[in-house]
Order: C-alpha cells, then sequence, then structure tokens
C-alpha cells in the first residue's frame, strides 16, 4: 500500500523508506517518519544507521543519505550535471541489507551500465565500502562519465537535547 509523507504531502510507493520528494526517513527502530536532516530518530533516539555522503566530482555537490534511495535521470541531473542525460530511470539503488551495510543494486536495463571503481559490479548487489567511486559507463568502452565518491560516515551522535519521549513524560494529573 501507498503512503503519504507526513512532512511534504507526497505520494510514496509502499516498500520505499524514504519520500521521493523530501527524502524524509521512515525509522527502522520504530516506524516514524524524520526528516531528512535528523540525526537521530525523533521517536526513539535509533541512530545504529550510518549515513552514506555522495560527493559529485563535476559538479562539487553532496548528498547525505540515511534512507535507501532509487537513484534516477532526474536526481542524477540535479545532483551530478550534464552527463546524467546517459542515464536511465532507474539506474541503481542504494540501499541496505539485514545488517544495515551500504549495497549498490545496479539496474539490468539501464541503458548504459553503473560501474563501481571503474568495474561493473555485475548483477547482484553489492556492498559499499569508504571511498568508492560510482560512475555510468559504457558498454562501448566509451570512459566512465558523471564520478559520485562515496563516503561512510560513523553513526550520528545523539544531539545534547532530544525531544522528551512520551513513555519518558510525567503523568498528566487533574
Amino acid at each position: 500500500m501507498n503512503w503519504k509523507c507526513d512532512f511534504c504531502a507526497s505520494e510514496n510507493l509502499a516498500g520505499v523508506t524514504a519520500c521521493h520528494n523530501c527524502r524524509a526517513w521512515k525509522c527502522p527502530s520504530c516506524g516514524i517518519h524524520n526528516r531528512d536532516t535528523a540525526p537521530v530518530c525523533m521517536g526513539c533516539s535509533f541512530s545504529e544507521l550510518c549515513p552514506l555522503v555522495l560527493d559529485s566530482v563535476d559538479t562539487g555537490k553532496t548528498e547525505t543519505l540515511r534512507a535507501p534511495l532509487e537513484i534516477t535521470q532526474a536526481w542524477l541531473k540535479a545532483f551530478a550535471g550534464e552527463d546524467a542525460q546517459f542515464a536511465s530511470s532507474p539506474q541503481f539503488k542504494l540501499l541496505r541489507n539485514g545488517d544495515n551495510q551500504w549495497m549498490l543494486e545496479p539496474v539490468a536495463r539501464a541503458k548504459n551500465p553503473t560501474f563501481l571503481n571503474g568495474s561493473d559490479p555485475g548483477e547482484d548487489p553489492v556492498a559499499l565500502n569508504d571511498g568508492d567511486t560510482l560512475s555510468i559507463g559504457s558498454r562501448k568502452g566509451n570512459p566512465d562519465r558523471m564520478k559520485i565518491r562515496v563516503t561512510l560516515t560513523a553513526p550520528a551522535s545523539l544531539p545534547e537535547s532530544l525531544p522528551p519521549k512520551l513513555d519518558d513524560l510525567p503523568p498528566i494529573i487533574d
């Protein structure tokens, strides 16, 4: 069943854990939706997720992901520049496995393959490592385009002050 984002009211596909419009993310621990900039879940303080930082070599733009994302041509145009014309929709997926490790899932029907560190990663999801480079290649052997550097950062520490959880509030006395 599709769901509506609590923050921007966009309709999102069932099974997707981040809003396609504002990238609010769903906590894997309690299920509450959080703004994309929230370093920890505002509902339960969950902070086990290691953010994935993407840096576009061509544009200098940086994006921090805390939830899985299907990378489309439109997203790449806004983030990585004009070489996104060689991308498909979707081009690849960035997701987490059961251990919350970031994975690259290539899309077999993409018109040009997604490369990991200059090589075709194959059809199965592959683990991403700090310092990896994603790019779009060519089945004809042309040079890689649209290089995106991967940085894996440590899970966020808790902010100085979190809003209290409902269970931690004193009871209301009438």
